[in-house]
């Protein structure tokens, strides 16, 4: 709330006025010389629809979101998607914000992008926003089409991994020729946006089954970039 200072003084015999921002000291402009202008800043909504990654007609409710100001330390808002996957956050003022998911919908995974937005005057008098600082593909959470703007949550994957033991010849080893019980191999993935560079994810452990298959799965594995096996 903006508090304003009216200042009356007196110069023979005739009264002047004037009115300033209380907090800042700026004079509120005139109309004429007898009328102010007090301006009241518009607010707006942002409204966002949570879908499936790779089919958005199927809506995700049970997502929780948190928009929090780049300006103001004490603005936090947390929203939840409802049925029909719809996100808002009303009274929404001017200035630069970020928007995190804290709460994945049930069997998805969280996304881990952060989204800047931009909410502004536009030419027409009302505020409007802009999503920021990402490059839309089919991993990434946030995707435009039209004038809706789509969060997506991607499912786990299963990963199934078979060793075969072979020798220089490439021909498969007899059981009586593997003396190991079990072996353990490195999960890594390729670091967003740097060519060639890997990251550790885990050790896999693979065994025999009773099939006499040397088989491991991987279950619920969130996979939104490049992995290898070493």
């Amino acid at each position: 709330d903006t508090i304003y200072k009216v200042v009356v003084t007196e110069s023979n015999n005739v009264a002047s006025v004037a009115v300033t921002d209380s907090s800042t000291n700026a004079a509120v402009p005139k109309a004429d010389e007898k009328t102010y202008i007090i301006y009241n800043t518009p607010k707006t909504a942002l409204e966002f629809v949570k879908v499936d990654s790779e089919n958005s007609t199927i809506k995700l409710a049970g997502a929780v979101f948190e928009l929090t100001s780049t300006s103001d330390t004490t603005f936090k808002k947390l929203a939840t998607s409802d049925d029909n996957g719809k996100v808002v956050f009303e009274d929404i003022d001017a200035g630069t914000y970020t928007l995190v998911e804290k709460t994945a919908p049930e069997g998805y995974f969280a996304s881990e992008e952060t989204l800047t937005i931009e909410v502004e005057v536009k030419d027409n008098g009302v505020l409007g926003y802009t999503v920021n600082g990402t490059t839309e593909n089919d991993w990434l959470q946030y995707k435009k089409e039209g004038d809706t703007h789509f969060l997506k949550n991607t499912k786990p994957v299963e990963i199934e991994i078979i060793k075969e033991w072979k020798n220089y010849k490439g021909e498969e080893l007899a059981d009586s020729k593997i003396a190991a019980k079990s072996i353990t191999v490195e999960l890594f993935r390729e670091v967003e946006g740097v060519a060639n560079s890997k990251e550790k994810v885990q050790d896999v452990t693979i065994t025999k089954n009773a099939d006499g298959i040397w088989k491991t799965v991987i279950e619920e594995f969130y996979v939104p970039f490049k992995v290898t096996l070493e």
